[in-house]
């Protein structure tokens, strides 16, 4: 399917497994395979990076698992990722906020970032103005 995409001008393509729980990260041997595709300089492939389905309110020991995850998935060849992540709102507040921190975190592991459905999330609890 991703190489149908591909042949066709698809710009971007992203690979995940369990896409009727929203996505998490496929196995690596599949990322590897995906990442192997030929595809002009036109077209990205980004590999989704998420440990569980539901929210996108992370542990700590999750962050770590994602951030482990891109390395792995650097090391078959994936140099696009999806990830996201989000902060408890403040007190006083219904609003979370996007975790920057974990973000940048990824980012510095040098491959490009794209923010998934977190963003989404995030914007369905600001209320309307």
């Amino acid at each position: 399917c991703a190489a149908s995409s591909i042949a066709a001008g698809a710009r971007s393509v992203e690979l995940c497994s369990a896409s009727a729980v929203g996505g998490v990260t496929p196995s690596l041997s599949l990322a590897r395979d995906f990442a192997a595709l030929p595809h002009p300089d036109t077209s990205t492939l980004t590999v989704l990076v998420r440990v569980r389905d539901g929210d996108f309110f992370y542990t700590a020991s999750e962050k770590e698992c994602m951030i482990s995850d891109v390395s792995l998935l650097q090391s078959v060849g994936v140099t696009s990722v999806a990830v996201g992540s989000l902060l408890p709102p403040p007190p006083g507040s219904s609003i979370p906020s996007l975790d920057v921190d974990f973000l940048n975190a990824v980012h510095d592991l040098g491959v490009e970032v794209t923010l998934h459905r977190a963003c989404d999330d995030l914007l369905s609890r600001v209320p309307p103005p």
